[in-house]
């Protein structure tokens, strides 16, 4: 079994390195010089921005090894843009395959985590371009994107409204978290992901730990000091929605676990079922992101 798994975390990184190369240099319409280094970016800007009335902005993160453009296809973070009236923005990582560095708040040689500086430089550009209402900051990512997302949430507290996290790596230690602001979370995750375990325990591909995803989300709302037990509700055959409230300044916690899903994005789209597993179309993750963020505006 542990052959197995070895084998196929290798199929993953062979099947999908040659894309994120690709999204490297192609996939892109935006980038910032931070000390000396390119950082790209996609952004999107719908029509029905109101320029003279200050808009929301959306931050989404791609996972290990995609890109962009390609996370932007998958999460529908457009269409609810379109509706909604929003910039979404969607920054790209570094290295080979791309990634972001979610598990320290500082690079191997003790400097500021540079994933951190370009995000947050990257926030304050949007708002030198658009009119963006500084209380609707929102960020949210996939797998190694929602670990950055809880990175930040930790990082920039004070400056972002709410986070979600969806299939997240969630890799950073609480104890490095050392905000005092409670921070509103939504998580989703699949019981039968493939990638990063809804029980958690150590991956065989790096050896890394990541948590129990309901003590995770427990853990969370006991930061925000939410109360200690979850409303559950079935929202529908597969979706169980466990939601934490009564929590500091209405900084909510909720947790939406899929009965059967994988590593993929609620509501989303292409991504190979024997890779990822399967995607549950009984909700949308962005659109119930939207309506989150929105009952949490600061």
């Amino acid at each position: 079994m542990k052959l197995k798994r070895i084998l196929i975390s290798i199929l993953i990184i062979l099947l999908l390195i040659p894309l994120g190369i690709y999204g490297l240099f192609t996939r892109s319409n935006g980038r910032i010089w931070i000390d000396g280094e390119i950082r790209r970016y996609m952004v999107y800007e719908p029509g029905t921005v109101e320029t003279s009335t200050p808009s929301a902005l959306v931050v989404s993160l791609h996972g290990f090894s995609d890109w962009p453009r390609h996370h932007m296809r998958m999460s529908g973070w457009n269409q609810v843009a379109d509706e909604e009236g929003f910039i979404a923005v969607y920054p790209m990582g570094r290295g080979f395959p791309l990634r972001w560095n979610a598990n320290s708040k500082t690079e191997e040689d003790g400097s500021i985590n540079k994933d951190v500086i370009f995000l947050r430089t990257l926030i304050a550009k949007m708002q030198e371009i658009y009119n963006i209402d500084p209380g609707q900051i929102y960020v949210n990512g996939l797998s190694n994107g929602a670990g950055m997302t809880q990175l930040l949430a930790c990082e920039m507290g004070t400056e972002i409204a709410a986070v979600g996290g969806v299939a997240g790596a969630y890799l950073l230690p609480w104890e490095d978290c050392q905000t005092e602001q409670p921070i509103p979370a939504m998580v989703f995750h699949g019981t039968s992901d493939p990638i990063v375990s809804f029980s958690g325990g150590q991956t065989s591909r790096t050896g890394a730990l990541f948590p129990n995803i309901p003590e995770f989300a427990a853990s969370w709302a006991e930061r925000n000091s939410c109360e200690s037990e979850a409303d559950e509700t079935q929202v529908s055959p597969s979706v169980t929605r466990s939601a934490y409230s009564s929590c500091e300044q209405d900084a909510n916690v909720v947790l939406f676990t899929i009965a059967g899903g994988g590593h993929t994005w609620p509501g989303g789209c292409c991504l190979p079922v024997w890779i990822t597993g399967e995607t549950t179309q009984e909700i949308d993750a962005s659109a119930l992101l939207w309506d989150f963020y929105q009952s949490q505006n600061r």
